[in-house]
């Protein structure tokens, strides 16, 4: 046998062992335990979804917390900021409620517990709220608001187009007088 066949037969062999090495990695990879366990882990936002994909709770910090769904009618333009915390979904995929909670020496702080009414908002809320002047609140909130989320966010944003804070409130007044 010459050298080149020597070196040949050689690198055979590395080449085959490389490639079941290969295999076996990738084998482990994608069939191994899919049972994961960390000491800690960082993330902005963590979805829980069903089988079929269907978002039933999300976890996430303030700039990534998902904006609501009602009717499958997502609420990217809601007014004003969502809170850090935990959002509850049905089996439909519409919120239904979550736990919330923010704070800040300069502007408050707060948290919420609230559970809403199908295809609406928020009908039982444990309330914890504090408001920079010193006022607070903390206890039990019953709303009974019987429209449709849909069309109360429509109704906010008309509200907030009217000319003066006087016009504003009369309206908001008006909307919780209809019940």
């Amino acid at each position: 046998m010459t050298k080149t066949e020597k070196e040949f037969r050689v690198l055979k062999i590395w080449v085959g062992a490389l490639t079941l090495l290969c295999l076996s990695l990738l084998g482990m990879l994608l069939f191994g335990p899919t049972n994961k366990s960390f000491d800690e882990i960082n993330v902005e936002r963590l979805n829980i979804i069903e089988n079929d994909g269907k978002l039933r709770l999300v976890l996430s910090n303030q700039a990534r917390q998902h904006p609501g769904v009602v009717d499958g009618v997502t609420f990217d333009d809601r007014i004003g900021k969502r809170p850090p915390g935990l959002m509850f979904f049905n089996k439909k995929g519409d919120e239904l409620g979550g736990l919330v909670f923010e704070g800040d020496t300069d502007n408050g702080q707060g948290g919420s517990l609230t559970f809403d009414k199908f295809r609406g908002d928020q009908t039982i809320q444990f309330i914890h709220d504090e408001e920079p002047n010193g006022t607070y609140f903390a206890g039990l909130k019953m709303n009974d608001q019987n429209m449709a989320l849909t069309d109360l966010l429509k109704k906010q944003t008309e509200i907030s187009k009217l000319p003066t804070k006087e016009a504003q409130d009369a309206a908001w007044k008006s909307l919780r007088d209809q019940g």
